[in-house]
């Protein structure tokens, strides 16, 4: 059964990203090309139900071409042939019938998976800055290569996550408070990596992407602010094309994965991007979410002005604080980053999913190093046992949702534990 022939998902039917690629596949340039139209119907339909795991070569080349489930790409170049004759019929078709669609879509080279990027509206040339002549531009672009290298330094391309065999695992028979919520899930709990591609594409242009941006990726289309800047082009070229995810979060949900295993051959976690997620993900099922909404823009459908302890972000100063809006006596108002970078501060909150059917747990720090001693403060059964106890629950009661602040400590580059500093339980609105 071809792409063609399958039954759409019903989550994608009403997409306009699927719309228009419904429109691509049934135009004129497509017209003789069913094959790159079965192409692009396929790694469109993957990309926009969730599944980019399904956007691989040999994939591609099984389910599209017809090819055995374990040919040998290197041998048969069918795909990569394929790839860049849809990319020229892409192009062919937005010189031409294509011209008004809102939206365009891209295979970037070096991959397989879609891009949608929504047509920006002209704006009145007196709106518009000059590239040559806009300071953003030009100011501070060795700045993003410091920040970019910087960053690099502790994140790696490709992201992959090692799993251990059965034999590896050393299984500790504590509790904590990953067993605690999530032991006896159903089905696998969703851990959720943070984006650091996103982080230094706001921090170049000193803004922050909306949710909507981020869901249908028009916060990959190069700013204007940056055009005319070769070095800005090229980061962001490198950024937009390249799923990233920092060691932290990677070691983190491995050791998520440790506490978790059982004795059945089914992981207990799924690990994902969060460029592979959707808002409709969250409907159902129970997820660890790490980063806060500037890293993870998932973090913002729960919507931060609900919690007590809210993270915030000063452009100017680059400078993120956690802001206690309602300290109670001996509390701080704010939890600033340490300028010295040996303590920090992080924050571990329990939310419901969207539809109230599970459990989402957002630990986020002021810094990547924070995170990942928040992560280890969760995986370790003495903080969970001070956690419990200032929530009040009692021996074997369940953990209400709740909003902590922790007070961690970095060594060798390297988050090593978190104290708790003040705690909320959370009542979610209606």
């Amino acid at each position: 059964m071809t792409p063609l022939e399958r039954p759409l998902p019903v989550e994608i039917a009403g997409d306009p990203r699927w719309m228009t690629v419904d429109r691509i596949a049934d135009s004129q340039c497509f017209h003789r090309s069913a094959r790159l139209r079965d192409f692009l119907l396929y790694v469109a339909e993957q990309q926009l139900s969730g599944h980019p795991e399904g956007i691989t070569e040999q994939y591609i080349g099984h389910r599209v071409y017809g090819r055995r489930e374990n040919y040998s790409p290197m041998e048969d170049n069918i795909v990569r042939v394929s790839a860049r004759q849809l990319r020229a019929k892409l192009r062919e078709f937005y010189e031409t019938e294509g011209k008004d669609e809102p939206w365009i879509v891209e295979i970037p080279k070096g991959g397989y998976t879609p891009l949608f990027l929504k047509r920006e509206t002209p704006q009145p040339p007196a709106a518009q800055e000059s590239p040559q002549a806009s300071p953003k531009a030009k100011l501070g672009v060795h700045y993003w290569f410091f920040a970019a290298a910087l960053a690099l330094a502790g994140v790696f391309l490709g992201w992959f996550i090692p799993h251990r065999s059965p034999g590896q695992v050393e299984r500790n028979t504590e509790s904590n408070l990953i067993k605690s919520l999530f032991l006896s899930s159903k089905e696998p709990v969703q851990v959720v990596l943070s984006d650091p591609s996103l982080v230094l594409m706001q921090t170049m242009l000193g803004r922050r992407f909306t949710i909507d941006e981020y869901s249908d990726q028009s916060y990959r289309r190069l700013s204007s602010a940056l055009m005319g800047n070769p070095q800005a082009e090229r980061l962001w070229a490198t950024l937009e094309t390249r799923q990233i995810a920092n060691i932290g979060d990677v070691g983190a949900a491995t050791r998520m994965q440790d506490a978790l295993s059982t004795s059945s051959s089914e992981s207990p976690i799924r690990v994902r991007s969060a460029q592979t997620m959707h808002t409709r993900d969250f409907r159902t099922g129970n997820f660890i979410v790490l980063g806060d909404s500037f890293s993870d823009p998932w973090a913002q459908i729960f919507n931060e002005n609900q919690f007590n302890f809210q993270f915030e972000r000063n452009f100017s100063l680059g400078q993120p604080v956690i802001r206690n809006t309602k300290p109670h006596a001996g509390e701080q108002s704010v939890y600033p980053e340490n300028a010295r970078g040996s303590q920090d501060y992080a924050r571990v909150v329990l939310v419901p999913n969207l539809t109230n059917s599970g459990q989402v747990l957002l630990i986020a720090g002021l810094s990547m190093e924070s995170t990942e001693a928040a992560a280890d403060f969760c995986l370790d059964s003495a903080s969970t046992q001070v956690l419990v106890h200032a929530l009040g629950v009692s021996k074997g009661g369940k953990i209400p949702f709740f909003e902590a602040v922790l007070h961690t400590s970095t060594e060798g580059g390297a988050g090593i534990g978190g104290k708790l500093v003040s705690v909320r339980i959370f009542h979610p609105a209606v």
